[in-house]
């Protein structure tokens, strides 16, 4: 029978004798046990090191058609390393059956841990302000984030859609990370998370000019896997965040005598921060002054109408970046 190129046969054969013979030595006692895990755990790890590298190095060669004489050479390891690793691997899970069979058993459900009950007090016209902002925020970061991702990729109504969707996947991930947090948060911790949440859509587009430069040739429009993955990556940070801080505030906050709704409070703030944008900003300002203007605003409300920071300083610096 042909080998062929990669080293299947004997490499199994190989490992499996090898494999064996340690077993053996361990059931006479000629080696630990402890130490013949650590043994194979060590081989594991350097057959994955040798498989991942060589293959990132095969990748970056086909990506940017680095002319290697050798490459042939290269992927012939890659596969070999590649078929150690597998073999190792299935020694490892031999080893951990009984866990991996465990996690598909129904297991007793332990007590959850007590609810997270409202603890920040706040006058109600800074309860007011404080989710008209979040949703301001929001609707400015995406409304401008969505122009700057169709301008880079050229995009279409298949980029829109994945945009919004991607948008509000990630922002639902981060509401029910905040609805089922426990931990009480500082006020001043919130409010400067409102703060640097304005600010992260602004390293969002310097990164997409860094992209358009550096990383998509001109002429060139991505694919959608690719346009799929730099959306998810540049605006992971602010999806989050957003959807934690709302579904945070809004368990951890008192409510007053009048109950206005977060929620609600929250849509008035996007309905306010689309129709700013729609009819003033975007005849008047670029997507990078937007995106100042709208940190400014943050900074005049947290100092002015929340707060913060308490210091006046830092309330004077805070309006003075933004401005």
């Amino acid at each position: 029978m042909n080998q062929g190129p990669y080293h299947l046969i004997p490499i199994g054969i190989l490992l499996t004798l090898f494999y064996l013979l340690s077993l053996l030595a361990v059931r006479m006692k000629l080696l630990a046990a402890p130490d013949h895990r650590k043994f194979w755990n060590s081989l594991l790890l350097v057959f994955f090191f040798a498989a991942a590298l060589l293959g990132l190095f095969l990748a970056l060669r086909v990506n940017y058609r680095w002319n290697i004489p050798w490459i042939d050479r290269v992927m012939q390891w890659h596969v070999d390393t590649g078929i150690g690793l597998a073999f190792v691997a299935f020694f490892h899970f031999l080893w951990n059956v009984g866990y991996y069979t465990q996690l598909f058993r129904r297991k007793k459900t332990s007590p959850r841990p007590p609810a997270l009950t409202p603890f920040l007090v706040m006058e109600s016209r800074q309860v007011i302000f404080l989710f008209i902002l979040l949703g301001f925020i929001s609707m400015v970061s995406q409304l401008v984030l969505l122009r700057e991702f169709v301008k880079t990729y050229h995009g279409n109504e298949l980029i829109i859609g994945i945009f919004l969707a991607i948008w509000m996947i990630l922002t639902s991930l981060g509401a029910w990370a905040g609805s089922r947090y426990r931990t009480r948060i500082p006020k001043n911790k919130l409010l400067s998370g409102i703060v640097i949440l304005s600010a992260v859509p602004l390293l969002v587009y310097l990164l997409l000019i860094i992209i358009t430069r550096l990383v998509l040739l001109p002429g060139y429009e991505p694919g959608m896997f690719t346009a799929s993955f730099h959306i998810v990556f540049l605006i992971i940070f602010f999806t989050l965040i957003s959807g934690f801080l709302f579904a945070y505030l809004s368990r951890a906050v008192k409510k007053q005598k009048v109950d206005a709704g977060f929620y609600m409070l929250d849509s008035l703030g996007s309905l306010a921060g689309g129709g700013v944008f729609g009819l003033i900003l975007v005849f008047f300002m670029d997507n990078i002054q937007v995106l100042a203007f709208l940190f400014l605003i943050t900074g005049a409300v947290t100092t002015l109408a929340l707060g913060y920071p308490h210091r006046v300083p830092g309330r004077i610096l805070l309006i003075a970046s933004g401005a």
